[in-house]
């Protein structure tokens, strides 16, 4: 139980859920602060007179909300990956599907342009001191370069395959971090990671979850922003309807607050894309680095050919995602460790060890 406890006190925790639950709740109650209730559970957090007893109960709502917000945190990732409603949408997807194909067809482009001034270059190679060479490597330097960017970009944008494209950024930038064991390796993140982490060592763990804190941090942002700003703007929809436009500077008010809160939720969400790419880049490495230490755990000699190792990880991942026993036939088992053999001067050295073990009183 106290190891459990001490995770909810850990960095990723306090990081990725308690800070955008004491963050969001607070603009929640500032931009509602009109609503008597509201105005005073933020005066009791804030106020001289009664700050102990009132910070200590806003401490308590946060901790509940941030405990909320972990025990969703699935549901959140899938609502933004764009799995459910409201995002789950195919013009969407189409959207997503026509900007991965600008992508790759500027790709296609830049390797013709590319193609063109190597050509180029091969042409002039017996006047590398003149203008038109040195224009002409300056081009190619330029064009390699920008489509090294592009095809990094694509990669860490979307998936490899058309079919596998979301209707949302944030969720084709998860995709494709996801996606990259079973194109390299021939491994199913989803099914092979529970595995996997029993083999990484505790230090790099603690790397992904840091990498991971700032998206959950992000996401509870969209989440609580979002929140903030729909919850605002329908009190300001009811005061209008009301009691009209004219003179009311408090409608003003809600519509300023939504409008931030909104701001506040659509930058968050684009900065969880970014942060969503350096957590990919740490869980694509767990893969490069610790699945021969996976396969030797499962009691296997990792093969040494590239082609090897992508038939040794498909047969176990029909066996980890489909219950399929994997042909382990021609495989090379790993040895187990044999003890050292006792010499007799170390017989010696126990014998007196607990000769003095007795002498002691042991």
């Amino acid at each position: 139980m106290l190891s459990g406890l001490s995770k909810l006190l850990d960095k990723a925790f306090i990081l990725g859920f308690f800070l955008p639950a004491l963050l969001g709740f607070t603009g929640f109650l500032a931009a509602n602060a009109d609503i008597p209730a509201f105005c005073e559970l933020l005066n009791k957090a804030t106020s001289d007179s009664e700050k102990v007893g009132g910070l200590f109960y806003f401490v308590i709502v946060v901790w509940v909300l941030s405990l909320i917000l972990l025990v969703l945190n699935n549901w959140f990732y899938q609502v933004l990956e764009g799995y459910k409603w409201p995002f789950d949408r195919e013009a969407w997807k189409r959207e997503q599907r026509n900007r991965r194909k600008r992508q790759l067809d500027l790709i296609d482009r830049l390797r013709t342009e590319l193609d063109t001034a190597n050509s180029t270059i091969e042409r002039l190679k017996d006047s590398k001191e003149s203008a038109e060479y040195r224009t002409a490597e300056s081009n190619r330097t330029t064009v390699r370069a920008r489509l090294y960017r592009t095809q990094e970009q694509n990669a860490r944008d979307f998936p490899r395959y058309e079919n596998l494209v979301l209707s949302t950024a944030f969720g084709n930038t998860l995709r494709a971090f996801e996606g990259y064991s079973s194109e390299v390796y021939k491994v199913d993140s989803i099914f092979v990671w529970p595995r996997l982490l029993a083999v990484i060592p505790k230090d790099y763990q603690a790397a992904i979850a840091d990498a991971r804190a700032p998206v959950d941090f992000l996401v509870g942002l969209v989440v609580l922003g979002t929140f903030t700003f729909i919850f605002t703007l329908v009190r300001a929809i009811d005061m209008w309807l009301v009691e009209g436009l004219a003179g009311n500077c408090l409608l003003a008010d809600l519509l300023r607050n939504a409008a931030i809160a909104a701001a506040i939720a659509a930058i968050a969400y684009r900065l969880a894309i970014l942060a969503a790419r350096s957590w990919g880049d740490v869980v694509k490495a767990a893969f490069d680095l610790y699945l021969p230490a996976l396969a030797e755990q499962l009691g296997f000699v990792l093969p040494t050919s590239q082609a090897a190792q992508r038939k040794f990880w498909a047969a176990w991942n029909m066996q980890f995602r489909f219950h399929a026993p994997a042909n382990t036939t021609g495989w090379t088992r790993v040895k187990p460790a044999t003890p050292p053999v006792a010499t007799q001067a170390d017989g010696d050295e126990t014998d007196a060890a607990g000769e003095s073990d007795e002498l002691r009183g042991g």
